[in-house]
């Protein structure tokens, strides 16, 4: 337990320290050691499928840094530059952001990602989908503009592309939560060229309110394969954190992934991106298929206590007061949300 803490507590170090670093080799070493933290906690539960899990993990975040090391070493060749506010050719640019990529899990090589996920428990799953990003998108942020904006298009596109359509045939909750994991770093990844660094860091906490909740109720209920949650359904707190999260994956309002995704469109359509608008409608109308499909998949095998959920009037009185904390709390954030940040912007009317 003591080991436990002292990884969580470099972790935590490792990710503040990258905050407040400009040179590239000292990030990569915060990279590694963010990295190093995070296996003995994945590795926490000893079986077969934990263990190739973490190989697989630690291969391909190896992978990734010696891409992103020679990334590094060809620029400071090429242009004297350690610094990670500079200049970039996109021959450098490149191999810095597929090596950042491998590590955050997305497009081109996503595929490790979604099996490392499956193979651990939910909430060393956690440390994976929430955890492990933060340096790489800190970074994918922080040299991020708009002359490389088509590699980052390219990127976060065929991400999206991948989580949406290999989620249609997905009945496993953790394979369904990666999938969905990688559509949404999609589309942040995507809008990294537009976004400014702080409205970026709102929406990944906005991402980690989505994500975090599923792992939470999955933990606790051990849910492994979607149908086998059909005897949970009278229990109302799982009904209610489970629906809700997946309503907001789906981008449903008033919940916040569709702010989410609603404020991300107004950037592309405030930059002239139609086309990647469109698109981008187009994916999530695909995911949403399938996060339907996974809620009244559920509905449909547990009507006959879903019925006896809905007829009970403590039921009502509770989920009437659950609702008027969750939306109150809402209130204040979406109203920051749409007035300071998304298409109301109060900059339009003055």
């Amino acid at each position: 337990m003591v080991s436990f803490f002292l990884y969580i507590f470099f972790l935590i170090v490792s990710i503040l320290g990258s905050f407040f670093s400009s040179n590239w080799l000292i990030l990569w070493l915060w990279i590694e050691l963010n990295s190093l933290c995070l296996i003995p906690i994945i590795s926490k539960v000893t079986s077969l499928r934990s263990i190739e899990s973490t190989v697989k993990y630690y291969v391909f975040q190896a992978l990734g840094s010696v891409i992103l090391l020679f990334g590094i070493l060809v620029r400071y060749f090429f242009l004297g530059e350690l610094m990670i506010f500079g200049n970039y050719n996109f021959f450098i640019c490149f191999f810095i952001v597929i090596g950042l990529s491998i590590k955050v899990g997305i497009f081109p090589l996503h595929f490790w990602f979604v099996d490392v996920v499956n193979g651990l428990k939910f909430y060393e799953g956690a440390f994976v989908v929430i955890v492990s990003k933060i340096i790489p998108l800190y970074i994918l942020s922080s040299i991020s503009n708009l002359s490389n904006c088509n590699l980052y298009w390219v990127i976060g596109l065929c991400s999206v592309v991948i989580g949406s359509f290999f989620g249609l045939s997905q009945v496993q909750l953790r394979k369904i939560i990666s999938l969905s994991s990688i559509a949404h770093l999609g589309w942040l990844v995507i809008l990294l060229p537009y976004l400014p660094v702080w409205i970026f860091g709102l929406l990944f906490i906005v991402y980690i309110l989505m994500t975090l909740p599923l792992f939470v109720a999955g933990g606790i209920y051990s849910t492994e394969h979607y149908f086998k949650i059909k005897s949970l359904w009278s229990n109302f707190s799982f009904v209610f954190i489970f629906c809700v999260s997946i309503f907001s994956l789906a981008g449903f309002p008033p919940l916040l992934g569709f702010f989410y995704k609603w404020i991300m469109l107004y950037f592309l359509v405030k930059y002239n991106n139609y086309f990647t608008v469109v698109f981008l409608i187009i994916l999530s109308l695909i995911s949403l298929y399938f996060y339907l499909n996974l809620f009244f998949s559920l509905i449909s095998l547990s009507w006959p206590n879903l019925k006896f959920l809905l007829n009970n009037t403590y039921n009502f009185y509770f989920i009437e007061k659950i609702f008027l904390l969750v939306f109150s709390f809402y209130s204040l954030f979406l109203f920051f949300l749409i007035v300071y940040v998304g298409p109301l912007n109060l900059e339009t009317f003055f």
